[in-house]
């Protein structure tokens, strides 16, 4: 709950600083910078809690945040210092508020996106925080530090592809066109990964992080959010696409694994479920499907041409 803050806040500030040619990319830079931590804390965290202990180290995470706090009162502001809202045109009070929210969710737009955005990160969701280690062992017979290592270059691949294609997407003033291409070379990558026979290790990484790379249109979804619906409601919009994209996939997570469960062909001798590759490519099915309703979606969304929705 408090680390939903963590994303919407910067987006909100991005949107309120920044011209809106521009938001396309901050928004995918935000969200890479996410990605690095996704990619690379995790080792040293778990240094960390070898040495000192995990009670110490949730301790020294606690001082850290409490200093961010401290940070972000003294330097961050919430909008420019000749900022004037328009009359009539910002929220005031808890009634407005809801008002704001109604207005956003009666917006069909706000709903395509946030169908778009849910679909395409609800595969990496999935697959690379959860299901990916465990099929990249059994894919390449490699052990779990291995496999782990593999799924982390998917969010190097995000880390890289995501602020390229906010960039281009920034450059081109549109949105549509990278959001096309986002789906549909995720697809492409995915049928690869899961059914291209003789794979190499190396060449599975290299998969790996294109399967990241091709996800650039998460972040451009996310600065169309914040031009589909008004200005004053934008932080509402951006919030509704990020709750979409986490929501889908936490439904696949747990679908992913009642589908392995329910096609398993491997049982040990003390009772204990095993999956072979083929109960993986059955199970992980859902994941080319996915990329394909985004790519529907896709279609669907309005072109903003990166203008905001006075």
């Amino acid at each position: 709950f408090g680390a939903s803050f963590a994303f919407i806040g910067p987006l909100k500030l991005a949107h309120m600083w920044f011209p809106s040619s521009k938001f396309g990319l901050l928004a995918a830079l935000t969200q890479a910078l996410g990605m690095i931590g996704a990619a690379f804390g995790e080792a040293p965290l778990a240094y960390i809690i070898e040495h000192v202990g995990w009670r110490d180290t949730l301790f020294w995470i606690t001082g850290y945040f409490v200093i961010l706090a401290i940070l972000i009162v003294v330097f961050v502001r919430n909008h420019p210092p000749n900022y004037k809202p328009k009359a009539h045109k910002h929220i005031t009070s808890v009634k407005e508020m809801f008002k704001g929210l109604l207005l956003v969710l009666k917006n069909p737009q706000t709903w395509y996106n946030g169908l778009y955005v849910g679909f395409l990160y609800g595969v990496l969701q999935a697959f690379g925080e959860l299901w990916g280690v465990s099929f990249l062992m059994e894919k390449f017979n490699i052990s779990k530090t291995d496999a782990a290592g593999g799924t982390s270059f998917i969010f190097i691949g995000w880390a890289v592809g995501g602020p390229i294609a906010g960039w281009v997407s920034d450059m081109m003033k549109r949105r549509k066109p990278l959001m096309i291409l986002s789906p549909i070379f995720g697809l492409i990558v995915m049928l690869f990964i899961l059914y291209l026979p003789n794979l190499t290790v190396s060449w599975g990484y290299l998969l790996m992080f294109l399967l990241g790379f091709s996800n650039g249109g998460v972040g451009i979804s996310y600065a169309l959010s914040a031009e589909i619906n008004r200005n004053y409601v934008s932080g509402t919009s951006i919030a509704f696409a990020n709750m979409s994209s986490i929501l889908i996939g936490a439904i696949f997570q747990p679908f992913i694994g009642w589908m392995l469960d329910l096609n398993h062909s491997i049982s040990g001798i003390s009772g204990q479920v095993g999956y072979s590759l083929q109960d993986y490519d059955t199970a992980l099915i859902i994941l080319p499907v996915s990329f394909v309703l985004s790519l529907i979606f896709a279609f669907m969304v309005k072109e903003t041409r990166c203008k905001c929705y006075e």
